[in-house]
């Protein structure tokens, strides 16, 4: 449950930033996430940032739910 989240939100960050990056969408948001996450950005140094700091994010939040849902199973 950790990784598939992981990897879910770390593709998530990637497409959120090339979608910023490539066609201007969302660069608001993107830099309000920027400040959040720490060196997120749409340049391609940004994006791995984004995809490590998504990664990390959806592991951690897939544990925790996996973890809750194990103790009331």
């Amino acid at each position: 449950m950790a990784m598939a989240l992981g990897v879910i939100e770390a593709f998530g960050f990637l497409v959120f930033g090339l979608l910023a990056g490539v066609l201007g969408w969302g660069t608001e948001l993107v830099d309000l996430m920027s400040q959040i996450f720490i060196g997120f950005g749409v340049g391609p140094a940004g994006l791995a940032i984004g995809v490590l700091w998504g990664f990390v994010k959806g592991f951690v939040f897939g544990a925790i739910l996996a973890s809750v849902y194990n103790h009331f199973i």
